[in-house]
């Protein structure tokens, strides 16, 4: 018995030790350097998309639905005359809601019927999205929604965003590895870690200052990658 105290108490001198101490195990990870690299580029935007929808009311359904059918199709051939392609109008809603007598208390009665029927619009000539957009609401189109400029193919600019973070985490690895007196290897990985989504700019726009065309400003993108490179430190 006796045996066993000694071995336990040596055990708990031991431990005891080594939570004085900080053990480092080898690992080939102390030989790295980690850094993040990140770029922004400014583009104009090419393309404009917008939600464009009819709303329309009356007591009976059908007259609501006739009503939202005539002018939906006005709305689009007046953005075809506009030069919008078949290709770029694309319907993303249509819905039929009873109204009922909430004003009164009495939801169980049902006032009438209100019709939605919303296209989303590609606006490939930045040049006519204001003038397209009051054609479309001059046709009847009461709900316009989700007005933003991006681009057609974003991919060339995030490539160049891409290159240019590289660049930027190669020289902060540099300068870190020259303020720390140290050689800097070769590349062991690089990791992306931007989350490439819509490049967008919304655009705001004033109904009550309508004239010829809603008045529209395109802006300036900016599109930003991000990426973290790790070196290897030669022994």
């Amino acid at each position: 018995m006796k045996r066993y105290v000694v071995l336990i108490i040596l055990g708990l001198i031991f431990l005891s030790a080594c939570e004085r101490e900080t053990i480092i195990m080898p690992s080939e990870e102390l030989n790295q350097i980690r850094v993040a690299g990140t770029a922004t580029v400014k583009t104009s935007p090419d393309i404009a998309t917008a939600q464009i929808g009819v709303q329309t009311f009356s007591k009976e359904i059908e007259p609501a639905i006739d009503e939202n059918n005539k002018k939906s199709e006005a709305v689009q051939e007046a953005l075809r005359q506009q030069g919008v392609a078949e290709k770029d109008m694309q319907t993303v809603s249509f819905n039929v809601y009873p109204q009922r007598n909430y004003i009164n208390n009495k939801p169980e009665e049902i006032i009438g019927y209100q019709v939605d029927n919303t296209i989303s619009v590609v606006l490939r000539d930045l040049k006519t999205v204001g003038r397209a957009l009051q054609a479309a609401i001059t046709a009847g189109a009461n709900n316009i929604s989700g007005v933003s400029f991006t681009l057609a193919d974003p991919e060339p600019f995030r490539n160049e965003a891409r290159v240019k973070a590289i660049e930027d985490a190669r020289q902060r690895a540099s300068s870190m590895a020259e303020a720390a007196g140290i050689e800097l290897g070769k590349v062991i990985s690089i990791t992306e870690l931007s989350q490439p989504g819509p490049i967008i700019v919304r655009a705001a726009y004033d109904k009550a200052a309508f004239e010829n065309e809603v008045p529209i400003q395109p802006g300036e993108l900016e599109l930003t990658m991000s990426v973290e490179m790790v070196f290897e430190i030669p022994s």
